[in-house]
């Protein structure tokens, strides 16, 4: 090794890199050991070892190990062989920069195929080609604006009258490459998975095949979906509102954010300039040299992201504009017909049929949504959403036993239950109602602290808008917090999956290492993605989508083999990362480490109130349940339901059912308390969590609730008391019909006469007073009455929706008892009695009404909904909606 020539990592040509990577390969390369063999299964390469599990760049150490290491340089980012003129020099970060890694691809990462510059250019060939992607594309933005203003409604009407095939076809025409399902399922190639089954750095020698121009194109675009564009009309017609009302510069930052996952997977091929993008209103879209401040606030984008942003820019416009003129291309010289609020007239069409027709739950169109900041007014609206959400859900648990009988027997039908011994099941059962209140517990936490920091930091700028984290650190602190929060349900949602029984059934689940069972099935494989990435929210966004979309089309029988507290916490993923992703677009955001968190005493109280939470409320894996609360668990499950019929056995297992759960709470209280005191070693915190769990576990013990099961109770006894009075009469007048059957009708008839007698002289009263001759004073009384009295607003819905609101919320005399409800007809009823629908990335859809909301998760596995939990919901819609029996009318035919 003495005689070897030093040399440093930049003098290396990339040929000279990958010889030497094949010379050290058949230098290390030997036969497998025994243990090695053991490994080999039939899904995994019979390559040897060190080629199958090494990856390029640990490769390439070992190689530069072998030499002088002093003489290597520190250099991370860079084009290997680039010789072009610049006056720039690549960032100076280490390797683990979140940052510049979005930006930049490392040099490490070049050896790799997929992850290689296309092409270079120098300062002047990068300038030209970015003043030409932004005027082409000003060009059709504004050609589509004046489009849109002269010929808008004729543009409305030709392209809503189109059928979907037809919309279909123009749409391909118009972009060949248009994805035609979301996400992975965007390019219609099952070899698309075979390239996500590689780590970041995965040994490939060549480019896949299919990294083809409109590959490209659909990952640039990953918002644009073709079912979606030509089912729905109003969604092109959205884009090219929101797009032709705001400049280049507006859209740039989410242009980038809409690709960040496929560029970090290698999806896009892009050109290299060491030199950075302004993104700012002041000189943008001009070449810079980086600077740390400004490329890590987001003000200044390298050139290999900036330019596939503008690439994506133009693609879209260009789409827009031949679309437009497609539309507009014959009978257009009667004169302009224009409508300056497109989007409202497209606003009213979608709202019109909505209310029409039953919602279909797609992922929603997300591109159209305008580019104002949304401030922290947003992310507090979603996160008190969620908290209001699992506030009620533990409230029922603990004031109604039939619900809470149902969320014990949905887990009993998992694999992972019937797998169990009769211990551990009950133990596991108890779990899934722990497993709620931690989740309530995690969102009123994380509600409340984020609600406690903007309240401190609130400053408001010149123009109304908060203060960015250059300003306040309230941000990044809110960011930090969600980004805890989400890890947290990340590391549990990989608990899970390795309960599945994908990841049990493997012959040889004991020698190998989780990561590879995940790899078997593509639902368990986004999990241990999640659970080695890097936690982004774009990326968790990626992921937990996918994992719905193969959720949703999987058959009853797959999705019973599914814990139900998996889709819990996909649902708290979803909509927790909409709150980080609107952080990341608003304020630029980021994750800071805890090392190099600022001195501050926000920061230091932040943090230790994080460790708090994770004591807690956090259980570990070690920490045994108590004995009692198993056995009000195991009580609970073998106590019998209640009858339909008013009889004694129904009173008796009512009664039952109370009693256990009761106990089950008492305990319940008893062991959190007891976990408190073990714990925290400081009074404050102690009557803190004292006070909140008594104010949110002790709904079993409050008055309401006794007066309401008091009541349930005394129903039914009197409902008995009658059915056992009416029993009586018939038996006695069977009796006595056998034997005297004159008789009895006579003593009827004579009963029936005394009764009309006794209520004719009731009614009658001698008058004391003379009558006024008022003419008219009955008719005016009676119709000042009725305006008195009638209600200031009913809603008129359609019979079927009448019957299933009366239904729901228990209105008039309408009966509790029926069959399942299917989830479209719920959300079309509540839709049709005047709600606003929001559908987030998870399972939760937010129904809105005034400045009220209520959230409700569709039914896992199957879309239905049962009796008990309609009567549930109905509980909390009559709650916040305030709606009572003379709310709704039947609407005219």
């Amino acid at each position: 090794m003495a005689s070897t020539p030093k040399f440093s990592f930049q003098d290396l040509t990339k040929a000279e890199i990958n010889a030497l990577v094949r010379e050290f390969l058949v230098r290390q390369s030997k036969p497998p050991s025994a243990s090695e063999r053991l490994l080999r299964t039939p899904h995994i390469s019979r390559k040897p070892i060190i080629e199958r599990t090494g990856r390029r760049h640990l490769l390439i150490d070992a190689i530069f190990r072998q030499f002088d290491e002093h003489e290597r340089t520190e250099d991370v980012y860079g084009c290997l062989g680039y010789d072009k003129e610049t006056d720039a020099k690549p960032p100076t970060c280490t390797g683990d920069c979140e940052r510049c890694q979005q930006q930049y691809r490392p040099l490490r990462w070049q050896a790799v195929k997929v992850f290689e510059y296309e092409s270079t250019y120098s300062d002047k060939e990068a300038q030209l080609l970015l003043d030409n992607l932004i005027g082409q594309t000003r060009s059709d933005l504004d050609h589509l604006a004046s489009q849109v203003h002269l010929h808008g409604d004729r543009l409305l009407k030709r392209w809503q009258k189109r059928n979907p095939a037809a919309r279909r076809k123009m749409l391909q025409q118009a972009m060949p490459g248009m994805a035609t399902k979301p996400w992975f399922q965007a390019i219609n190639d099952a070899r698309l998975l075979s390239l996500l089954q590689y780590d970041r750095g995965s040994l490939l020698r060549e480019r896949p095949a299919f990294m083809s121009a409109q590959v490209q194109t659909a990952y640039l675009l990953t918002f644009l979906d073709l079912t979606t564009l030509s089912e729905q009309p109003d969604k092109l017609l959205m884009l090219i509102h929101v797009r032709t009302q705001h400049s280049v510069a507006d859209w740039i930052l989410r242009d980038k954010k809409a690709h960040d996952v496929a560029f970090e997977q290698g999806m896009l091929q892009t050109e290299y300039n060491p030199s950075c993008v302004v993104m700012g209103a002041e000189g943008f879209g001009q070449l810079v040299q980086w600077q740390e401040k400004d490329s890590h606030a987001g003000h200044h984008i390298g050139f290999p992201r900036a330019l596939l942003a503008f690439r994506a820019q133009s693609i879209l416009a260009s789409f827009l504009r031949t679309m437009v003129d497609t539309l507009l291309a014959v009978n257009t010289r009667d004169g302009p017909r224009g409508d300056s609020s497109l989007v409202e007239r497209v606003g009213e069409a979608s709202t019109q049929l909505a209310a029409k027709e039953q919602m279909h739950y797609q992922r929603f169109f997300t591109a159209p949504q305008l580019p104002e900041r949304y401030g922290m007014v947003k992310v507090l609206e979603l996160l008190y959403a969620r908290y209001e959400n699992d506030r009620d859900e533990v409230l029922l648990l603990q004031t109604e036993p039939l619900y809470l009988r149902e969320k014990l027997a949905r887990a009993q039908y998992t694999w992972y239950y019937q797998r169990l011994s009769h211990a551990d099941q009950m133990a596991h059962l108890a779990e899934q109602i722990l497993g709620v209140i931690a989740k309530a517990d995690n969102s009123g936490f994380v509600y409340g602290q984020l609600l406690e920091l903007i309240v401190n930091h609130w400053d408001a700028t010149p123009d109304g808008r908060m203060k960015s984290f250059a300003q306040e650190p309230a941000f990044q602190l809110a960011y930090d917090l969600l980004f805890d929060h989400n890890q947290t349900q990340i590391e549990d949602l990989y608990d899970l999956a390795t309960r599945s029984s994908t990841f049990q059934h493997q012959d040889n689940k004991w020698t190998m290492k989780p990561e590879h069972h995940l790899r078997n099935d593509p639902l368990w494989w986004n999990v241990g993605v999640l659970f080695n990435g890097s936690f982004s929210s774009q990326s968790t966004a990626f992921h937990v989508s996918y994992m719905h979309d193969i959720i949703n089309k999987a058959s009853s029988k797959d999705r019973q083999a599914i814990d139900q507290r998996f889709m819990d916490h996909l649902s708290d993923l979803a909509m927790v990362t909409e709150a980080m992703t609107i952080l990341e677009f608003d304020h630029m955001c980021t994750r800071t480490p805890i090392d190099h968190a600022p001195p501050t005493s926000a920061f230091s109280s932040f943090y230790d109130s994080i460790d708090l939470l994770r004591l807690v409320v956090k259980r570990q894996s070690w920490e045994p349940i108590d004995p009692l609360i198993i056995y009000w668990v195991e009580d609970l499950i073998n106590c019998p339901l209640p009858l339909n019929a008013p009889t004694r056995a129904k009173l008796d297992r009512t009664e039952e059912l109370h009693w256990s759960m009761r106990h089950f709470w008492s305990a319940v209280d008893d062991e959190r308390l007891d976990h408190l005191q073990e714990v925290l070693w400081f009074d404050e915190a102690k009557l803190a969590w004292e006070d909140y769990w008594e104010s949110s576990l002790s709904s079993h013990n409050e008055a309401d609730y006794t007066t309401a099961r008091d009541a349930e109770l005394s129903s039914i006894r009197a409902e008995m008391v009658k059915q056992d009075q009416h029993r009586l009469r018939n038996d006695t007048h069977r009796r006595t019909a056998v034997s005297m059957p004159g008789q009895i009708e006579w003593e009827d008839a004579q009963e029936k006469d005394r009764e009309a007698q006794s209520s004719t002289a009731s009614k009658i009263k001698p008058k004391t007073r003379p009558i006024p001759d008022v003419a008219g004073l009955e008719t005016a009384v009676d119709a000042l009455l009725l305006e008195h009295l009638a209600p200031l607003h009913t809603i008129a819905v359609s019979s079927s929706n009448l019957r299933l609101l009366e239904r729901m919320c228990v209105l008039g005399s309408a009966s509790r008892e029926g069959s399942f409800v299917k989830f479209e007809a719920f959300v079309g009823a509540l839709v049709d009695g005047g709600c606003t629908l929001q559908q987030h990335s998870g399972s939760a859809v937010t129904f809105r009404l005034g400045n009220r909301t209520v959230v409700v998760h569709r039914p896992h596995p199957d879309s239905k909904i049962s009796p008990i939990m309609l009567k549930a919901i109905g509980k909390r819609v009559t709650k916040h909606f305030g709606w009572d029996d003379t709310t709704f009318t039947e609407r005219a035919k």
